[in-house]
């Protein structure tokens, strides 16, 4: 469980985030204020071109429609590692072939940090079977963002 009801979002959709945000608030969380030095760390990777310069890294953290696995890892490892988040939720719309199953080894790299993971994974036949995957790994996936609150 987690330590707190503070929860940061990553997304490769804008909407999925709003959406989430407004559904942490209302079950009665928080959405984190990530620290300054989070921020800097999204400042410094979108200076040295490992991050989109249109993302927003205000929380829910919107990694933008084409984002592959790789940009994925940087946003949630950035999440988990901040003081002010107690839980992380991953939101994937496999809508975009850039997003590639290593997806699922780096949500299994990253519980090393000892907070919860949700994933959401709304979709058919390919989000379904990235999804399956993601759970033998140990973390929860839902289909709907309404789910994953």
């Amino acid at each position: 469980p987690a330590k707190g009801d503070r929860i940061a979002i990553v997304t490769n959709g804008g909407g999925a985030g709003v959406m989430m945000s407004d559904g942490i608030i209302e079950a009665g969380m928080k959405v984190a204020e990530l620290s300054e030095e989070t921020k800097q760390k999204f400042e410094r990777a979108i200076r040295e071109k490992k991050l989109p310069e249109h993302m927003s890294y205000k929380n829910p953290i919107d990694i933008i429609g084409d984002a592959p696995s790789t940009r994925y890892e940087i946003a949630m490892r950035y999440a988990l590692e901040d003081p002010n988040v107690d839980a992380l939720v991953v939101i994937a719309l496999f809508q975009s072939p850039a997003l590639d199953e290593g997806i699922v080894e780096k949500v299994a790299v990253l519980q090393k940090y000892g907070k919860p993971i949700v994933f959401v994974a709304p979709g058919g036949g390919y989000p379904e079977r990235m999804a399956r995957r993601i759970e033998k790994c140990g973390v929860p996936v839902f289909e709907t963002v309404e789910d994953g609150v």
